[in-house]
């Protein structure tokens, strides 16, 4: 062997371990070879300075001169070999730069991760954020207007049930207690403990005194509190002396609100007790309590409390419509066992259960526009005899917005009459205060529904009112 060949052997062997140190598979290195030849073969004597190629840079190559054998072919045909060489930069070894290159991508990989955790958790907290701020300020209020029509149509369903099942017999009414009348709702004004003089005798006052028992009792049920809510869920009761205790305005808040906390513990409390534990906060903080009521009206509502009997709604959620009709059933029990029963006239047995399927029917109806109108984050508040009374406004208003005379009267000009004394709220008042902003609770934005009076010293008529173009003094009101 001669000498040239022995150096070449030993050469390749120079570069066999060159390559695998590098990590390379010796057909890419053939691969590349070739395609060098090639361009020696063109380009002549270049030295090609291998430094990148394959998977990426490599410089763990030899620092000793390695020669290729490349074939030359001249312009006479005849071929030569020359020697193409390049000299490498001194390396690291193999080991030590995979291991500083494993354990960087391990440092950064690491890095990578905590700063995805950290947007992770910047993101979430600013997705709660823009849903608390979106629920914040997204209403659920029904507009002005639709409210009002739904009052005027609603109540006038109440004064069509009692046209109907009301008896047309004053004398009856004779033998039934003054104090009878205010038992379910206060809304007569009674005299020595008896109805005002004039209004016993009239044929008009059973149904005049049913319309006026039904419209209060549905009005202080679902639209003076939206805690019957607790009542539909679980009847509670509370012992005399507890509620006269606890309502004492003498006991200091921390202490009502320690009682309420403790009656039926375990147990959903009453709507008395909510009335007076969202009283005591409104005094705290009016903004916030009225955001809590929002809000936990608002839930048992969207899962299917207000939803209509006989819809689809999911499995466990159909106990709630059910809790709403069943306090229906009850109110409806209640009333016609109540004194009302002196003012109904009888019926067949077969008309019975109309009777009563129709007044539920009329409950059942305010309880589920009550969860939509207690959604608002303005305050509803039913004005009736009592709350009138302590305004001071027991006489008549011709100019009053918040009140109105029942149509049962007969007068060309109602502002003739002016200051005469309300003997009875036939109907109570609807207002609300506060807008959907949450701001201005002490004032009264509009009358959703007025309240509708019979007054002294003015007879009743023996009919119903046909005018339906009236001014606004004049309008009367059934």
């Amino acid at each position: 062997m001669s000498s040239g060949e022995l150096l070449a052997r030993q050469q390749d062997r120079g570069a066999q371990g060159a390559i695998d140190a590098a990590g390379l598979a010796w057909s890419d290195v053939v691969a590349f070879c070739s395609e060098a030849w090639f361009m020696v073969g063109v380009y002549g004597d270049a030295i090609l300075p291998i430094t990148q190629y394959g998977h990426g840079l490599h410089n763990n190559t030899s620092s000793t001169m390695i020669e290729d054998k490349a074939i030359d072919s001249g312009e006479n045909g005849s071929t030569s070999t020359h020697l193409v060489s390049h000299r490498a930069s001194q390396p690291r070894s193999p080991e030590s730069s995979v291991g500083l290159s494993n354990e960087h991508q391990k440092t950064e990989i690491g890095r990578l991760k905590r700063e995805i955790k950290a947007q992770k958790d910047t993101v979430r907290r600013a997705q709660d954020v823009s849903q608390a701020m979106m629920e914040q300020f997204k209403s659920f209020a029904t507009g002005d207007n639709e409210v009002e029509f739904w009052f005027q149509s609603t109540s006038h369903g109440w004064y069509e049930w009692a046209r109907e099942f009301a008896h047309q017999d004053p004398s009856k009414l004779a033998g039934v207690p003054g104090q009878a009348w205010n038992e379910l709702t206060e809304f007569v004004v009674l005299q020595d403990g008896r109805l005002a003089d004039g209004l016993a005798a009239d044929p008009k006052m059973p149904y005049l005194l049913l319309q006026g028992m039904l419209a209060n009792f549905i009005c202080i049920h679902a639209f003076s509190t939206p805690w019957w809510i607790f009542d539909a869920l679980s009847r509670l009761g509370v012992s005399l002396e507890e509620s006269e205790c606890l309502l004492n305005d003498c006991m200091r808040d921390e202490e009502k609100i320690k009682r309420i906390l403790c009656f039926g513990r375990g147990k959903l409390p009453t709507s008395g007790n909510m009335d007076v534990l969202f009283e005591v906060l409104q005094n705290l903080q009016e903004d916030s309590c009225h955001k809590l009521r929002t809000s936990l009206v608002r839930f048992f509502s969207t899962i299917g409390m207000e939803a209509r009997a006989g819809r689809s709604v999911r499995g466990e959620n159909e106990a709630l419509i059910d809790a709403r009709i069943c306090h229906a059933k009850y109110l409806t029990q209640l009333f016609l066992r109540s004194p009302a029963y002196n003012l109904l006239r009888d019926e067949p047995d077969e008309m019975l259960q109309d009777r009563c399927d129709g007044l539920q029917e009329q409950i059942d109806q305010a309880l589920q526009k009550s969860l939509d109108l207690w959604a608002h984050r303005s305050w509803m508040r039913c004005i009736a005899l009592p709350e009138l009374r302590d305004q001071g406004r027991l006489g008549f208003e011709s100019s009053s917005e918040l009140l109105r005379l029942h149509r049962a009267h007969k007068a060309d000009d109602w502002r003739n009459h002016e200051g005469s004394p309300i003997v009875m709220v036939v109907q109570p008042a609807i207002v609300v205060y506060g807008s959907e902003s949450g701001d201005n609770y002490s004032c009264m934005r509009r009358v959703w529904m007025p309240a509708k009076a019979l007054i002294a010293g003015v007879p009743v008529s023996t009919g119903r009112s046909t005018e339906t173009h009236a001014d606004e003094n004049t309008r009367p009101s059934h």
